[in-house]
């Protein structure tokens, strides 16, 4: 009997981390839906089929966190973020 193959789901846990939350990008990207930078990056993390695990330390916070269900980035914005990381 063949068992189905078993999806491998990539964690992100502290995704902030090392995270320029200053970076000029991240804020223009930020600035079109009226979001933190860092719920840019969340929903960027979420965009990409990464479980992100964050942590929040106060409930406005934990609302914040929340929100990112709320608004998505165009292909354009997610092009530029993944931009940064590259060489």
């Amino acid at each position: 009997m063949t068992r189905p193959p078993i999806p491998v789901v990539q964690l992100r846990y502290g995704a902030l981390e090392n995270t320029d939350l200053g970076e000029p990008v991240l804020r223009e990207v930020a600035d079109a839906p009226d979001v933190s930078t860092a719920q840019a990056v969340l929903r960027w993390h979420l965009d990409h089929g990464f479980v992100v695990i964050p942590q929040p330390v106060t409930p406005e916070r934990i609302r914040a966190n929340v929100a990112v269900a709320g608004f998505s980035l165009t292909a354009e914005e997610v092009g530029r973020i993944a931009a940064l990381a590259a060489p």
